[in-house]
């Protein structure tokens, strides 16, 4: 019994050894793969299936295709919007979210960065004392950048006012 077990053993450290040489000499063996990068313009014509000679055939041109989007499409028609068509509940919803209060920046630790929007920065952050039922919560930041016009403000303002 010990025999067998022995020998199985022997036998796997031996073929052990030879995978890791076989790897290493498999590994600092160069290639022969391409040592001259010119092009053979006799040899490479006669082994294709398409026998035509092309010598006799013009060049093929493409025209431009116009770019139609930047003539239609303006910047602000490429941010989608959620909007509300009934004004009275939008008048109503504006009222509760003007009764927020905002939440304090001093118990936001930011993470790490999302990305960046015609805004500014998405910020992953974590928000403590923010639900009485957890310590802290993993939120979403949208930054506003420093040199946005009123009317990207105004705008910035009418997006967040769904999340609230």
């Amino acid at each position: 019994m010990i025999d067998i077990a022995l020998l199985a053993g022997v036998a796997i450290v031996i073929s052990s050894v030879l995978l890791v040489f076989g790897c290493v000499c498999h590994l600092f063996k160069r290639g022969s793969g391409f040592t001259t990068f010119e092009n053979d313009l006799e040899g490479g014509f006669g082994n294709t299936v398409f026998s035509q000679d092309t010598s006799d055939i013009s060049q093929v041109t493409f025209e431009t295709i116009p770019d139609i989007l930047a003539k239609t499409v303006t910047a602000t028609a490429l941010r989608p919007r959620i909007s509300c068509t009934n004004t009275e509940i939008q008048k109503q919803s504006a009222k509760r979210v003007a009764s927020f209060k905002a939440f304090p920046r001093s118990h936001l630790t930011y993470i790490k960065e999302m990305g960046v929007g015609w805004f500014g920065q998405v910020l992953v952050s974590e928000a403590y004392n923010m639900v009485t039922s957890s310590r802290s919560t993993r939120v979403v930041v949208k930054m506003m950048k420093d040199d946005a016009n009123s009317t990207e403000q105004q705008l910035f303002l009418q997006d967040l006012s769904v999340y609230r």
